[in-house]
């Protein structure tokens, strides 16, 4: 493979543990859609699809975005749809950060999350948040 060559998907891993619970995260951006997976099961759990509201689409996206969230696969637990939305306004508060470092528009993808957590609580997301913070930084 030549030097030059990208890399075509940007991904990153974490392996820790979360709220005492050994956690696998793993963050991509494909062309279409960014993807996150947190598991603490070694498998696939609840997917979920989360968009960014069409009428925010239209606006500059304020501070405070909303979001869709629409279960594919697995339980439709709430928990995970809060999950799913504060994740999701990471992933535009970084795409936005980066897109004024270098003076484009920021492009908002929708955002495929799969969570298979044994106790999706408050300390559970403020402990992936922080992880996600570092790995976005790389990914978006």
């Amino acid at each position: 493979m030549d030097g030059n060559t990208k890399d075509p998907l940007l991904s990153e891993s974490y392996l820790g543990e979360i709220d005492g619970h050994m956690t696998d995260v793993l963050t991509a951006s494909f062309s279409d859609h960014n993807f996150l997976l947190v598991t603490q099961y070694k498998k696939f759990g609840t997917m979920i699809h989360v968009a960014l509201n069409e009428s925010m689409l239209d606006k500059k996206v304020s501070s405070m975005p909303t979001f869709t969230t629409k279960v594919l696969l697995g339980d439709d637990r709430e928990m995970y749809h809060v999950f799913a939305r504060a994740v999701a306004s990471l992933f535009v508060e970084k795409t936005n950060k980066n897109a004024k470092k270098i003076g484009v528009p920021g492009i908002h993808k929708p955002l495929l999350c799969n969570f298979a957590l044994k106790n999706p609580s408050k300390v559970t997301l403020h402990e992936l948040k922080n992880i996600l913070e570092k790995q976005l930084e790389r990914v978006l």
